[in-house]
Order: C-alpha cells, then structure tokens, then sequence
C-alpha cells in the first residue's frame, strides 16, 4: 500500500449510525479461534475495487470504546 501499487477501503460508516464511532453496530465475535464479523457498512469509497478493507467493528462494550479495526482482503 505505501508504494502506491495495493488500495485499501477504510470501512466505518452504517445506515443508522453514519460515520459516529461511538454508535457502530457491527460486531466482531471470536469464533474458534477467528472473528465472525456481522453487520452493515455504507458508502465506502472503492469498495469494490480496493485490494483490502479496513472494517471497524466493535469488540467491546457501546459507547467510543471497545471498537477494533479487521483487515479483511
């Protein structure tokens, strides 16, 4: 990605939430051993034509915190 050569979408607005952190709704679950991401994400730009997703997703408890970032090729 540094060179320029692979793309990445940064993957944080919902419909209900738009782009406020603190009301993402996607979940992330730990599932033997991997992460089961459940949830919608809207209006990412290249979405459909990047090399990975950066998915904000939350992992903790409501609110700013407990939100952590999956790479997601």
């Amino acid at each position: 990605m540094a060179s320029g050569q692979k793309l990445a979408s940064y993957c944080l607005t919902e419909p209900n939430a738009g782009s406020d952190a603190a009301s993402l709704k996607t979940r992330a679950k730990l599932i033997d051993g991997q992460y089961c991401l459940n949830g919608a994400k809207a209006f990412i730009s290249g979405a459909g034509s990047t090399d990975l997703l950066v998915v904000m997703a939350r992992t903790g408890a409501d609110g700013a915190g407990g939100i952590s970032a999956f790479a997601v090729p």
